[in-house]
């Protein structure tokens, strides 16, 4: 995915965050960098939990569409376990099923819309 491809993504009503893959050796920096690329709000908790929380919240964000671009996706989590590595991206997967499929459970429309999620691995 070029440039021009991420700013088509953008001009659609996208929020993208680009991350680089080589910057993301580990569960704990990959998803520091996501939080950082999302603008995490200052109480994030930098740990698993506060981060499935922020991610499928986005609120702060203008845009009603997410994607997640991670550049070097042959790098990503590359010095961690396989294990690690396959759960980050199930959850991802995950919390992209999850903001497609709003409500997920009762009233949970009232505070929070469905939306488009990408992750897309570069």
């Amino acid at each position: 995915m070029q440039t021009e491809q991420i700013n088509n993504l953008r001009d659609s009503g996208y929020f993208v965050g680009v991350i680089d893959g080589a910057e993301c050796a580990d569960l704990r920096s990959s998803i520091a960098n996501i939080a950082k690329a999302f603008h995490f709000p200052s109480y994030y908790g930098e740990n698993l939990d506060a981060f499935d929380e922020c991610i499928n919240d986005l609120d702060w964000l203008n845009e009603s569409n997410y994607a997640i671009v991670i550049k070097n996706a042959n790098l990503f989590m590359e010095g961690d376990t396989r294990d690690n590595k396959i759960y980050l991206m199930d959850l991802l997967d995950k919390i992209s099923k999850e903001w497609a499929n709003v409500p997920n459970f009762q009233n949970e429309d009232s505070f929070r819309k469905k939306a488009d999620f990408k992750v897309i691995y570069i």
